[in-house]
């Protein structure tokens, strides 16, 4: 059992305003329930209190189930693509979000059932979620089918990943004061590139139907790119977004 928490300091330049609190803390309870041969089975619950808002709420609660380097959730899991990207790639999510999730079109974990390989030169994860994330109420409106490949180059010296994005599924939407069930379709390509704590990172986002939050957008299309420069024990950050959306509906 553990925990984490982030401090969050805010400071106005021209209102001379100064602001330090606790913005989110996570209570983790990780436990090795069988090892069986070539098979462990592992669970996880994760309770995440965000004092900004003042919401509690399960953020993990799921088996996993392992052997060699495939890996099978079952639950309320992590979600194929933005949890791995941030991970490896963004580590300043409680400074600031990534594109995408800070609009609420994609989620880090969700209900379902998701199958993950893990290898250092082919990484594949798939699964069968609801698509509505860890937030949303027990309503089934359909299941989504989310994926990631990941391959990374063989070179020397220098990591360079290839990524691709997949979000599939049905979602229902109001216009004109009726419901229409309609297709998500969510697709994204990614490179990446790591060289000596030089980190390069740049993907084309693009979604049609798509949104988490209390409106949909129509379409929604995205351009990103971000690069880590370390600077002795300090990183710079250099980052553009070109963002593009309409035909913004009423979600059900």
């Amino acid at each position: 059992m553990g925990g984490q928490g982030f401090l969050n300091y805010y400071y106005d330049m021209d209102k001379e305003f100064a602001d330090l609190r606790m913005w989110k803390t996570y209570v983790d309870i990780k436990s090795d329930i069988l090892e069986m041969g070539d098979y462990r089975v592992k669970f996880r619950y994760t309770l995440d209190m965000n004092f900004t808002t003042n919401i509690l709420f399960t953020k993990f609660a799921y088996l996993e189930v392992m052997r060699d380097n495939v890996h099978f959730f079952f639950g309320q899991h992590i979600t194929p693509y933005t949890p791995y990207m941030m991970k490896n790639f963004w580590k300043y999510l409680f400074i600031d979000y990534m594109s995408h999730h800070r609009y609420k079109i994609t989620i880090t974990s969700d209900r379902g059932f998701s199958v993950w390989y893990k290898h250092p030169v082919f990484n594949a994860h798939v699964g069968v979620y609801y698509g509505e994330g860890f937030m949303a109420h027990e309503v089934s409106r359909g299941k989504d089918l989310m994926g990631r490949v990941t391959y990374f180059l063989p070179l020397e010296n220098v990591k360079v990943g290839l990524h691709g994005h997949f979000q599939v599924g049905s979602t229902r939407y109001v216009i004109d004061s009726a419901e229409v069930d309609t297709l998500r379709q969510l697709f994204d390509g990614t490179l990446s590139l790591n060289f000596r704590g030089f980190t390069f990172f740049t993907e084309y986002f693009t979604g049609r139907n798509v949104g988490l939050s209390s409106r949909y957008y129509g379409q929604a299309d995205i351009f990103s790119a971000f690069t880590f420069v370390p600077v002795m024990n300090n990183c710079l950050v250099l980052r553009c977004d070109m963002y593009g959306s309409s035909g913004f509906r009423t979600k059900t």
